[in-house]
């Protein structure tokens, strides 16, 4: 991807998934939610934008599949991806045609640690492709919309195929 020297690609893919029930949300949660995955990528990109310009750059936020197919008990989470992937799209045309801002919406990439094997089958069964994905799926995503020249505003969703399932 290097152009020459600067900033050629930013990829914001930091995030918390806090499960928190609905009548448990607190505003801590909602503050803790909105700044990880919302406020810092834009804080980030903000940072990076002239650099970025400079070099014709990309910007790949990363999102959540979730925004598509929600799940129960993740409410600020959900919420603060849904809204990074609208800041993403206003970025594209704030940005363009300099700047290139894309994402990627993974599904089931990552599950907790410890889950039992079980039902990381059952989850997988859940999924068209049969399988669950990981984090070579995510960057391969990533890799093709930093070089896709001609796509901007766009969301890639990597789930197998989950939220087409559900």
């Amino acid at each position: 991807l290097a152009r020459g020297a600067g900033l050629d690609l930013l990829v914001a893919s930091a995030a918390n998934f806090d499960r928190v029930q609905l009548r448990e949300v607190k505003q801590r949660d909602w503050e803790r939610a909105l700044g990880l995955n919302l406020l810092a990528p834009f804080a980030l990109v903000q940072e990076a934008a002239d650099a970025l310009a400079r070099s014709q750059g990309s910007v790949v936020l990363v999102t959540c599949a979730s925004r598509l197919s929600p799940l129960r008990g993740y409410l600020p989470y959900q919420v603060s991806k849904a809204a990074l992937h609208q800041m993403m799209r206003v970025l594209a045309l704030e940005l363009a045609p300099e700047v290139r801002v894309n994402s990627v919406a993974p599904g089931s990439v990552l599950p907790p640690d410890g889950m039992p094997a079980a039902a990381l089958a059952a989850l997988a069964r859940r999924i068209p492709i049969a399988e669950l994905g990981g984090a070579q799926s995510v960057a391969q995503a990533v890799l093709y919309l930093a070089r896709a020249s001609f796509v901007t505003g766009t969301e890639l969703v990597v789930d197998g195929g989950r939220s087409l399932a559900l």
